[in-house]
């Protein structure tokens, strides 16, 4: 009997081990973040875009990577979506 606590609690030990290597890895996800912006110019519209762009990821208390990506409709009464890469 003590012997087959003892195999457990080993087992137990190495399932800990594991999953506290793994740990770090599981907290770098990254994802595709996205935001809107209007305004009556298109550069106006590209710079909301970006403004929200960058709340959405300090919200999800995400880090930017990598450039912004633009698509804007419109030139007169713009409306632009912006997206980027975000990881935690």
């Amino acid at each position: 009997m003590q012997k087959i606590m003892q195999v457990a609690l080993g087992a137990a030990a190495l399932m800990g081990l594991a999953l506290a290597t793994s740990a770090p890895a599981a907290a770098a996800k990254c994802m595709r973040a996205q935001a809107m912006g209007a305004g009556i110019t298109q550069d106006m519209a590209r710079e909301m875009a970006n403004m929200n762009l960058d709340f959405a990821i300090s919200a999800k208390g995400a880090k930017a990577r990598g450039k912004v990506q633009y698509k804007c409709t419109g030139d007169l009464f713009a409306e632009c979506r912006a997206r980027r890469r975000a990881c935690s």
